[in-house]
């Protein structure tokens, strides 16, 4: 999950970047966005955007075309929206444009919405999914009660679907505000907190485990997830042997048990066994120590798919202990992948 920044005025708004966003961006960023905002000729939008952007949690769209687009394909994916309400000025667009992204944008719709094109994203999500718009909020120069003819938005604040405190107005105190509240999505801070891991995850993996392991966080104590928790943490142990497995080619070699018989640790299919001889293994080749190894068992015992046995049922502490035993197998993953690298 990440906020969703649209501002189509980067170079002109640098110290609100900081302020609003001063949590997640580190110290590094923030040098880099002085040192833009300090340029005589301008940051460039791209140069921004990437600084920004480099938290993993905000992303940014600078025009209503790329604005409309993102939230048109990937809405759900986003805790947050701080939207501009006049998207134009900087960055004009034409009608053919928005018409490509979303088929039922018109001629009078481009007259109506015109100067205010954030309204048009308000309504464009009341109208597919109302429930997020809870999350919407407008930072904008015009007073909160100048909706101007927009009857839907009004409509919604009727509805209780969204409320007239999610118009933040620029001045300091609108920007103090806004801050407050981005600071408190449990989600962000979550992320925020876990960032070490998710880097790891995305660098070396893909996004779809960090998204894994970012839902196993916001739900490990709920009773009801244990289940999807114990799949997902297996998950993502798998997905981090087999691409150690890839960084190892010596371990589709054959190995002999303790009676002679010849074993592999690759099926067939080319696939790692992820059983006690693949763990054995590891340790027996200095791969990973004993506490280590002990994690492995753990993951395969208690979040293999053979069930667990009536005298014991998981709970919320078993899920919590895992979560802290892939933390630690997360970082030793992202250090032997740095090394082989």
């Amino acid at each position: 999950m990440k906020i969703l920044y649209v501002e189509d005025d980067l170079s002109g708004t640098i110290d609100r970047l900081i302020r609003l966003f001063e949590k997640y961006l580190n110290k590094q960023a923030i040098d880099n966005l002085r040192i833009l905002n300090n340029d005589e000729y301008g940051g460039t939008t791209d140069k921004i955007k990437e600084v920004v952007e480099s938290t993993n949690i905000i992303e940014v769209a600078d025009s209503f075309p790329v604005a409309l687009q993102e939230i048109v394909n990937d809405y759900e994916r986003y805790a947050c929206f701080i939207v501009d309400r006049n998207l134009i000025d900087k960055k004009p667009y034409s009608f053919q444009e928005i018409n490509q992204i979303d088929h039922n944008y018109n001629n009078a719709l481009y007259e109506k919405y015109r100067e205010r094109e954030g309204d048009y994203l308000l309504v464009w999500l009341g109208t597919k999914s109302p429930s997020v718009l809870q999350k919407f909020n407008f930072l904008s120069a015009y007073p909160k009660d100048d909706i101007r003819g927009i009857e839907t938005i009004q409509t919604f604040i009727d509805m209780k679907k969204f409320k007239e405190e999610q118009f933040f107005d620029k001045d300091d105190e609108g920007i103090v505000k806004l801050k407050k509240k981005i600071d408190k999505i449990e989600v962000l801070n979550t992320q925020y907190e876990n960032r070490t891991f998710l880097d790891i995850l995305r660098t070396y993996l893909d996004e779809n485990n960090a998204e894994l392991f970012l839902n196993v966080l916001s739900g490990k104590d709920e009773k009801n997830r244990i289940g999807a928790n114990l799949k997902d943490i297996r998950k993502i142990y798998e997905a981090v042997l087999d691409r150690f497995a890839e960084n190892h080619p010596e371990m589709r070699s054959v190995e002999l048990d303790k009676s002679g018989k010849k074993i592999k640790l690759f099926n067939e299919f080319n696939k790692l066994k992820k059983d006690a001889t693949t763990i054995d293994w590891l340790n027996k080749n200095e791969h990973i120590n004993d506490i280590l190894r002990n994690f492995f068992f753990s993951f395969k015992g208690i979040c293999g798919t053979d069930g667990h046995p009536a005298s014991y049922q998981p709970t919320i502490n078993t899920v919590n202990a895992l979560v802290y035993a892939l933390k630690d197998t997360i970082l030793w993953f992202g250090d032997k992948c740095r090394k082989h690298s």
